[in-house]
């Protein structure tokens, strides 16, 4: 152990020297704002929990932090949603390390707007009146529409061709029998006879078939 080692102590958290009667604090490498990667909630909430300070100390470092992640909270973003220089709302996925476009990996945030429908009817319509899933899976190539299947849903029951393809068959009610069907009368005094045939038997022979069917209901 060096000479410094030994006059510095650990008290709280926080770096104590004995020599010159100062407290430090070291402060985590993830508060590097040059570094390349966007600033979400998840972000902010890392930082801010990786400094271990029970006595209040480092607030005044911190308090910028915190008053972004307030603001956050204010503002329903998510926890991977981001703000760009211009003001655009982006959102991260799993996928920045890939080499596709960054229309796919950090998609633009819609928040709930009328211009939403429009978008959703013309990519419905674009992809052929695909169903939910596949305007939503071409819509989140450039896009992220928070609850964006329930979304989608609701437009698409708006489309009148897809109304027109998907309606169910009509079912109407059954009419009643009439009344020379059901006044009661003796068993088969009135009966309906169906002819079929001839059917070719064995031995060259022919057959025909005779059924009788009682016509009134009793």
């Amino acid at each position: 152990m060096t000479n410094e080692d030994q006059d510095m102590q650990m008290v709280l958290g926080l770096s104590s020297d004995l020599v010159s009667d100062k407290l430090s604090c070291k402060l985590p490498s993830n508060l590097d704002c040059t570094q390349k990667r966007p600033v979400t909630k998840r972000v902010l909430l890392s930082v801010i929990n990786s400094v271990y300070d029970p006595i209040g100390f480092m607030a005044p470092a911190l308090l910028l932090a915190k008053l972004l992640v307030q603001e956050a909270w204010r503002g329903k973003i998510g926890w991977d949603e981001f703000f760009e220089e211009n003001g655009i709302l982006k959102v991260q996925t799993r996928l920045i390390l890939s080499q596709d476009p960054e229309d796919f990996t950090l998609p633009t945030v819609l928040p709930d707007h009328p211009l939403i429908e429009g978008l959703v009817l013309y990519t419905h319509r674009s992809s052929m009146h695909a169903g939910v899933l596949t305007t939503l899976a071409q819509l989140r190539e450039k896009f992220w529409i928070p609850k964006g299947r329930r979304v989608v849903r609701a437009i698409l029951r708006q489309c009148v061709k897809c109304k027109r393809l998907t309606a169910g068959k009509v079912n109407p009610d059954p009419t009643p029998l009439p009344f020379d069907r059901i006044h009661r009368v003796a068993a088969f005094q009135i009966t309906g006879a169906d002819l079929a045939g001839p059917l070719s038997l064995r031995g060259r022979s022919k057959a025909w078939i005779v059924q009788i069917t009682q016509v009134i209901w009793n």
